[in-house]
């Protein structure tokens, strides 16, 4: 029932999710169902319910919830109480730190968004992910040393990653580096190719 919820929300049936939450009220956690309740209401764009929702689903302890809120807030443009309610979530979260990094980015506080990177590398120091994001914050910031030096790294945990790889294109072309930046298209091109031939021969 859970997941036919989730299929109607995200299609955007948001009566139908409705009818589902109130015939699984009983059987269910208060703060999933205030969870649920709030994505309809910011399916709808409803966003003083949806918020309301996501703090009654916070207060019993949803921390996903905490997430979704958020969003509710960036989407209004609310940057700072957005990246305060992602601090409410432990310093070692990595997908807040993420998640605050990219709205640094967004209202173009670069340093704040190398920070948060940085730290998270502190819990992960092997995530391609997070090094390809670091080097993407660097080369944004016109610190293309440094770009290159974490993008590297992440090619060095994961060579065909194709973000990564991307990223490296990116940093080549600006640095006027156009035979590397054609051997970093030519190279995903072949992964991309090779990942077809694999998926659907």
């Amino acid at each position: 029932m859970i997941i036919l919820k989730e299929a109607c929300i995200y299609n955007n049936n948001f009566d139908d999710a409705e009818k589902y939450i109130k015939s699984i009220e009983d059987s269910h956690k208060e703060g999933e169902i205030f969870y649920f309740k709030g994505e309809i209401e910011f399916g709808r764009e409803n966003f003083d319910k949806a918020i309301t929702y996501y703090k009654r689903a916070i207060v019993k302890n949803d921390s996903l919830a905490i997430f979704r809120l958020a969003d509710v807030y960036e989407k209004q443009r609310q940057f700072d109480t957005a990246i305060k309610i992602l601090d409410m979530l432990e310093e070692s979260n990595i997908t807040a730190l993420i998640k605050k990094s990219i709205i640094y980015s967004n209202i173009d506080d670069l340093p704040a968004a190398i920070k948060c990177i940085e730290k998270a590398l502190l819990y992960d120091n092997l995530s391609v992910e997070l090094w390809t994001l670091l080097a993407k914050y660097y080369r944004l910031n016109n610190d293309f040393i440094k770009a290159e030096g974490a993008v590297y790294t992440a090619l060095r945990y994961s060579r065909d990653d194709l973000a990564a790889n991307l990223e490296m294109a990116k940093i080549k072309r600006i640095q006027g580096k156009i035979k590397d930046y054609r051997m970093s298209i030519v190279k995903i091109f072949k992964n991309l190719k090779a990942e077809y031939r694999d998926t659907y021969f």
